[in-house]
């Protein structure tokens, strides 16, 4: 659950921010520019390896702890 204060005037109803489901983002990877549409929850990882078809990218634990999906900038 997400915490959020709405502005403005006291009594105005208030709206949850709307949060998007596809985001187009653009990367750079190997010197080349990929643009893509991709689900607002999908991991770099991911995105390599189901749209760039990049699959040297192995997933470890899926939860961050084991460094195997660590991205060196």
């Amino acid at each position: 659950m997400h915490a959020w204060r709405a502005s403005g005037t006291a009594g105005a109803p208030r709206v949850p921010p709307v949060h998007p489901t596809s985001l187009e983002i653009t990367l750079t990877v190997n010197e080349q520019a990929h643009r893509l549409t991709v689900d607002a929850r999908t991991s770099l990882l991911d995105a390599l390896r189901d749209h760039l078809n990049l699959t040297g990218t192995k997933k470890g634990c899926a939860l961050g702890q084991c460094g195997s999906c660590t991205v060196l900038l």
